[in-house]
């Protein structure tokens, strides 16, 4: 079975995330340059999350808090409304002239703006799915995860999708992957994974004995298999089935 990663796997991640700061920036009409709102906004998100969530829970999962303003099922929990409270109130040298309702409602609709994918994975993902079995295995939180793949129309080609929200621990967690491998019915050995994350992605796996192809990472130092586009990953992924 070939299992993908999805964000800066398969989802332009960071270019949708600047998309959406952009968004949000010209819709408040801030006044600060928009790459100093989302620098200031990313770092007051991550420091609320360290400060009102459990900080394992959300380090095993892999969250990004700016995710956090997009869920919708966790809204009305105690965490999340200090969570948003705290940020909007240590905030409010920007906010002071904005409704706090208005704000958070449409950062959450910019969910929709995760649909960019890496020119060509669709396409092979399609391809592949033609013969082989395919998953996902991806970090984060639940909805927002789920979502991203939505976004891309392409949850046909998945047997399963699996995000570590749904589950309580993630990448590179090895009973992440050995629940992932018996719960897919997949063989271990003959498993690959793929993802730009040299610990959570290929680490992970190959610590249970899976295959793994580095793709769109920047580490350079690990004596790992990498695919630097995906027309060299699909010279990859069909060398590791042949093996």
């Amino acid at each position: 079975m070939i299992f993908f990663d999805v964000d800066e796997t398969i989802l332009e991640t960071k270019v949708c995330y600047n998309r959406i700061y952009q968004n949000v920036h010209d819709r408040f009409n801030f006044k600060m340059p928009v790459e100093e709102f989302e620098r200031k906004v990313a770092t007051s998100l991550r420091i609320m999350m360290i400060r009102h969530m459990e900080f394992n829970y959300n380090e095993s999962l892999g969250i990004d808090p700016s995710d956090y303003l997009m869920e919708i099922k966790t809204l009305e929990e105690p965490g999340m409304q200090n969570f948003r409270e705290d940020f909007w109130k240590s905030n409010q040298d920007i906010f002071k002239d904005i409704d706090k309702d208005e704000f958070f409602q449409f950062f959450k609709s910019q969910i929709v703006e995760y649909n960019t994918s890496i020119e060509g994975m669709v396409e092979l993902i399609a391809d592949l799915s033609k013969e082989h079995e395919l998953g996902v295995i991806t970090n984060g939180v639940s909805y927002v995860q789920h979502k991203k793949v939505e976004n891309l129309n392409i949850s046909q080609y998945f047997k399963k999708i699996y995000v570590s929200g749904d589950y309580g621990y993630g990448k590179p967690d090895p009973k992440y992957y050995r629940y992932i491998i018996n719960d897919s019915g997949a063989d271990v050995n003959s498993s690959i994974m793929i993802g730009d994350n040299v610990q959570g992605d290929i680490f992970g796996a190959l610590a249970i004995g899976m295959k793994a192809i580095y793709f769109n990472g920047k580490r350079q130092d690990y004596n790992v298999v990498k695919a630097k586009d995906v027309a060299d990953l699909r010279v990859k992924i069909k060398e590791a089935l042949n093996e």
